[in-house]
């Protein structure tokens, strides 16, 4: 499925060009990615709708835990595009309301938003309304197939990490991986996860596995 080519460091071209022997794994993970972060963006614009008209789904503490999971989905799917391509189309909950479809973006841009999406998750999960009410954090097992659910506080680490690896895995030239803010990454990383995260994966009782990106992380590399 072309798994090597898409994850491995140092970075291999990705051959785009028709019936190549890893064009449908290059496809798919482009267009899960792609999917899953206008489906994320989708949903940021209905809950947006949701509450400017006045109504909740229950609680300033559910409505904040359902808001900042969405931005970290979306966040997410923008990364691993921004990693793993030169180019795709940057997703928000603006474009999902006028259900346009924007040009591709480099893959720094697109990077760019994702990071923008991931700060929106830990602000949200950090307000005072993610303590206000009842069914807020932690994240629900079901959510990222965990055996335990999910603090607030171990889900901020959990983005934090992103960001970190994000940040770090973007450039594509020893002159781009210099530029990268470093000072950042490691703020980022030493204040995320302290143990691999690793979601279970069963296709008969739970999630399957896919071929995108990595299911367990650390320290960024």
């Amino acid at each position: 499925f072309g798994m090597g080519t898409r994850a491995a460091i140092p970075r291999s071209p990705i051959d785009n060009s028709i019936g190549n022997n890893v064009s449908i794994g290059n496809f798919r993970d482009f267009d899960f990615l792609s999917r899953n972060a206008r489906g994320a963006a989708n949903a940021i614009a209905a809950f947006n709708a949701f509450s400017a008209a006045g109504l909740s789904a229950g609680s300033p503490a559910r409505d904040a835990r359902a808001k900042s999971f969405a931005f970290f989905t979306l966040g997410y799917a923008l990364g691993n595009l921004a990693l793993f391509y030169d180019s795709a189309a940057i997703i928000d909950a603006e474009v999902s309301q006028d259900n346009s479809i924007p040009d591709y973006s480099v893959a720094s841009a697109v990077m760019t938003a994702a990071l923008g999406d991931l700060d929106s998750a830990i602000s949200i999960a950090t307000s005072a309304a993610a303590t206000t009410g009842t069914g807020g954090f932690p994240i629900p097992i079901e959510w990222l197939s965990q055996t335990t659910p999910m603090s607030r506080d171990d889900f901020v680490r959990l983005l934090r990490s992103y960001k970190a690896k994000f940040r770090a895995g973007v450039g594509r030239t020893p002159t781009e991986r210099a530029a990268a803010d470093w000072a950042a990454i490691i703020a980022d990383a030493t204040h995320g996860i302290t143990s691999d995260f690793i979601i279970p994966t069963n296709a008969t009782t739970g999630w399957s596995g896919v071929a995108g990106a990595p299911l367990s992380m650390s320290t960024p590399r």
